[in-house]
């Protein structure tokens, strides 16, 4: 299915939205890098982070609301499957809303950091595939990290916050861990898609040398499947083009039939984003 206008306009906005919030809750976290010893005695995660900290944890649930709103609202202009997407903006939305008040610990922004996954659809679409990767990679130890963390401080936290939200924090890291398993897997299709694309496009480069092709190459007809082919005017003007220039650049394949169907396959892919279709 070919990506919509609207989509990749959202994927945008979500990716330099996203770019921003983490960079910000990076900022946050690493003022005070003792928040990542959660062992100590008096361990950082829990101090406030005042204004700024509010501020942002307030633009990270908005911005939670209202990609799933457009998302909701106009969605037959998405090709995703948004259910994975629904459930991870509502969940961790009710989580930053439970530790948004009196001000929300340093330690809480270290989840923030796995938007940058999202914060990789700023970038075309090859390095963005090879940056998420490189996301998927990164957000997997992270979770594993702070699922540690809440599990170890889970006495400490219950005597601040009571048990039961203190039970939130290793839930959210469970459920993360969880969801990063489906959005791999789509990931790993988007991969495999982007891979048939360069296959076809080593196979048939549509376009300007098509054109040339069929200008200089008069021995070689494109004809459709039904009218039938003369193998042996085929066969002389596939002969005739392996020894040109061009011949060189473009493998054709043994049929008129298999070279025609890969017209409109190929401009299909040129359309379409190899990106994953249920990532966030």
């Amino acid at each position: 299915m070919v990506t919509s206008a609207l989509e990749r306009q959202v994927n945008t906005w979500r990716g330099w939205s996203c770019l921003l919030i983490t960079a910000a809750s990076i900022a946050i976290v690493l003022a005070d890098p003792r928040c990542f010893s959660f062992w100590d005695e008096h361990p950082a995660v829990f101090e406030p982070t005042g204004l700024p900290g509010l501020l942002l944890s307030s633009t990270f649930v908005a911005y939670l609301a209202v990609d799933a709103l457009v998302s909701f609202v106009w969605r037959k202009h998405f090709r995703r499957s948004m259910g994975a997407v629904y459930l991870h903006h509502l969940s961790v939305g009710l989580a930053v809303l439970a530790f948004l008040r009196p001000s929300p610990p340093r330690g809480f922004f270290f989840y923030v950091w796995g938007e940058v996954l999202t914060a990789c659809r700023v970038l075309p679409p090859a390095p963005r595939w090879r940056a998420r990767h490189a996301a998927f990679a990164f957000r997997r130890p992270l979770w594993l990290y702070l699922l540690a963390r809440d599990i170890y401080l889970f006495p400490k936290t219950s005597l601040r916050r009571g048990v039961a939200l203190s039970l939130i924090p290793p839930a959210i890291s469970l459920l993360l861990l969880g969801l990063d398993a489906v959005w791999w897997a789509e990931h790993a299709k988007a991969g495999a898609r982007q891979q048939a694309t360069v296959e076809d496009e080593c196979l048939l480069p549509v376009g300007a040398a098509l054109r040339q092709v069929h200008s200089d190459c008069s021995l070689v007809k494109i004809v459709p499947p039904e009218a039938g082919v003369d193998e042996e005017i085929l066969g002389a003007g596939i002969d005739g083009l392996e020894n040109s220039p061009i011949g060189r650049r473009i493998r054709i394949s043994s049929s008129a039939s298999r070279l025609s169907d890969l017209l409109p396959h190929h401009s299909r892919l040129q359309e379409e984003d190899p990106e994953s279709y249920n990532t966030p």
